[in-house]
């Protein structure tokens, strides 16, 4: 027995479902460091996460999975952020260059962050 679903209601049920997007204070000093069309690229990323925290591409960072830290790429740089659900709140830790992003120290220093915000 086949059931239909109604896609279009689901649809629009999600979009009234927007998440609410923050960009912590290292995030925001991150992407004043950063070339203003290399930051308009990432800010415009950054807005996709409202209707689709999870966008495709996105991966949990297995060195922070603990702390449920997801990232995306854009270009050089990686934007890493967590998805609060029940709240319906995605929050931008922090913006980095690939190369800077699997740093030891620098993983640690977002830790210390997530600790703090808690």
């Amino acid at each position: 027995m086949a059931v239909e679903v109604d896609f279009t209601v689901l649809v629009n049920e999600r979009r009234d479902m927007a998440y609410e997007v923050e960009i912590a204070r290292p995030a925001v000093k991150a992407l004043e460091k950063i070339e203003q069309p290399m930051r308009k690229s990432i800010l415009d990323e950054i807005k996709t996460l409202e209707e689709t925290p999870r966008p495709v591409g996105s991966e949990l960072v297995t060195a922070l999975s603990k702390e449920r830290v997801f990232r995306f790429r854009v270009g050089d740089f990686r934007v890493l952020y967590q998805v609060f659900d029940k709240r319906l709140i995605v929050v931008v830790v922090r913006i980095a260059n690939r190369r800077d992003v699997y740093d030891q120290r620098f993983l640690d220093e977002v830790r210390k962050y997530l600790r703090a915000r808690k």
